[in-house]
C-alpha cells in the first residue's frame, strides 16, 4: 500500500485485502459497465445506478442533461462512485455466516460537464465498455441525441 492513500479509502477490516494500484483499479472498471454514482441532493444523499465508460484516468456517465443526476453533477458538486464485482459467494451452515467475495473500487471526486467536442469520445468509450467494439456497429448520434 502507498503511504500517500488517503484514510477515506483505506480498508478497514481486513486491510491486507486493500489494493490501491492504477492496475488493479483499471482492471476492476473495465470489468463492468454500471456503477452507482452518489451525491447530496438538496440536502439528502442519492444514489443513481448508471451506465459508465472509462478511458484512461477518465470516467464518463450516460446521462439525460434533465436528469436531477447529470444537474448536479454539472454544478460541481462531490461525488461518489462505487463498482463492484462478486467473484464468490460464501455458504455456510449458520445464517448468519453467508458472505460473498467481491472486489470493488470507490473513487471520490468531482464531476464537470463534458464539453462538445469531447462528446463523441465520450459516448465511444460507454459504448465500447458496455461491448467491446459495439460503436463500430451503431450509426452515429444526430443533433437532438448529443444533447
Amino acid at each position: 500500500m502507498k503511504n500517500n492513500v488517503s484514510n477515506k479509502i483505506k480498508v478497514k477490516r481486513q486491510p491486507k485485502r486493500g489494493h490501491y494500484d492504477t492496475e488493479t483499479i483499471y482492471r476492476i472498471l473495465d470489468s463492468d459497465c454500471v456503477c452507482n454514482v452518489g451525491f447530496v441532493h438538496e440536502g439528502y444523499p442519492v444514489i443513481i445506478p448508471t451506465i459508465y465508460g472509462r478511458k484512461n484516468n477518465k470516467l464518463y456517465f450516460h446521462g439525460a442533461s434533465s436528469s436531477r443526476m447529470i444537474k448536479n453533477l454539472e454544478e460541481g458538486f462531490d461525488i461518489c462512485i462505487s463498482v463492484f464485482n462478486v467473484t464468490g459467494l460464501v455458504l455456510a451452515k449458520s445464517a448468519f455466516h453467508h458472505s460473498m467475495n467481491y472486489e470493488s473500487v470507490v473513487i471520490f471526486g468531482r464531476a464537470r460537464p463534458v464539453v462538445t467536442n469531447e462528446k463523441m469520445e465520450a459516448l465511444k468509450a460507454i459504448s465500447d465498455q458496455i461491448l467491446k467494439g459495439r460503436w463500430e456497429d451503431c450509426r452515429l448520434p444526430n443533433e437532438k441525441e448529443m444533447k
